[in-house]
């Protein structure tokens, strides 16, 4: 699936640029985060796609994948 692909790609770049350029701490507290990036609509809507779809679709994607159900369970 091409789609998978780039999706797995496009996130894959996204946490490696945040890591890069964002506090270890600040990434652990995201809404902390978002307030310091409301000035900055590319980043804020970078860390809404990752919070809010990327993560948890990739996360549920390696559980079902590993048969993890307390992950799928949620």
């Amino acid at each position: 699936n091409n789609y998978r692909f780039f999706y797995e790609t496009i996130i894959a770049a996204a946490v490696e640029y945040l890591v890069s350029v964002v506090p270890k701490d600040i990434l652990r507290h995201p809404q902390e985060l978002l307030l310091q990036l409301e000035a900055s609509s590319g980043a804020e809507t970078l860390v809404l796609f990752l919070y809010h779809f990327a993560l948890p679709w990739h996360m549920m994607k390696q559980a079902t994948r590993s048969n993890d159900t307390a992950s799928l369970a949620m």
